[in-house]
């Protein structure tokens, strides 16, 4: 997919929308209990004592470790710790080979995803070019960090232009909220379609709520955008 795409030099490389990636303990198969008991073996340093002592258990080794506890008691909080953060690794070490996949085919590749689930948001973005989660005020701060200024930074919007009034009303607050917070230089907002979420009606044309806020588009572009873009 991706060299077929490279000729076209794509802006970006999106991973998915809404992405998202947990199992219930019980639903565990034996290749995730697998890689889960190597994930804990690693974090303890090979020491089964210091897992026991943790979690308040017994096992004698690292292939007899189990999510799920004997049954009426309430897991401690480091073993509730570690499972979550299992599934926080596996979630961005799929991002991560995803995207490494993708460089194979187009090794210029920007690659991200939009509107999702962080997880461990430092590590999902460690290794990617790219991250634009919904409206967040402390991932926004926090992805100013931790992303770089060349990666474009942006928050997933749509539309919705037929169940959203919000977006509907004169008030544009939407473009300039993006904006004045600081924290992206792009909001990603997939409206470039002929849909009910579209900014283009069935004869080309702008929708008319899309009208509304090209004024508002040409002011931030002349005037605030850039001078923002300076001050970072």
């Amino acid at each position: 997919l991706a060299s077929n795409c490279r000729p076209y030099a794509p802006f970006a490389y999106s991973l998915g929308d809404e992405n998202g990636l947990r199992h219930p303990p019980e639903e565990m198969s034996e290749l995730e209990m697998a890689a889960y008991r190597q994930y804990l073996k690693k974090g303890y340093g090979n020491n089964i004592a210091l897992l026991n002592n943790a979690w308040n258990s017994s096992f004698e080794d690292f292939e007899k470790v189990e999510t799920a506890p004997p049954k009426g008691n309430e897991w401690t909080i480091p073993r509730r710790y570690d499972f979550l953060d299992f599934w926080e690794w596996v979630y961005a070490d799929m991002h991560h080979w995803m995207r490494d996949a993708l460089r194979k085919g187009d090794p210029d590749a920007h690659v991200g995803a939009e509107g999702s689930w962080g997880g461990n948001l430092e590590l999902t973005v460690s290794k990617l070019d790219w991250w634009a989660p919904y409206e967040d005020r402390l991932n926004n701060a926090i992805l100013r960090f931790w992303t770089p200024w060349p990666a474009f930074r942006g928050n997933w919007w749509g539309s919705y232009s037929m169940g959203s009034a919000r977006l509907h009303k004169k008030d544009t607050g939407e473009l300039w909220r993006n904006l004045v917070m600081g924290s992206v230089n792009a909001s990603l907002f997939f409206i470039a379609d002929v849909c009910a979420e579209g900014m283009l009606a069935a004869d080309g044309s702008y929708a008319d709520f899309f009208e509304l806020w090209i004024p508002q588009l040409r002011e931030i572009c002349d005037t605030a955008g850039p001078l923002l873009r300076a001050s970072e």
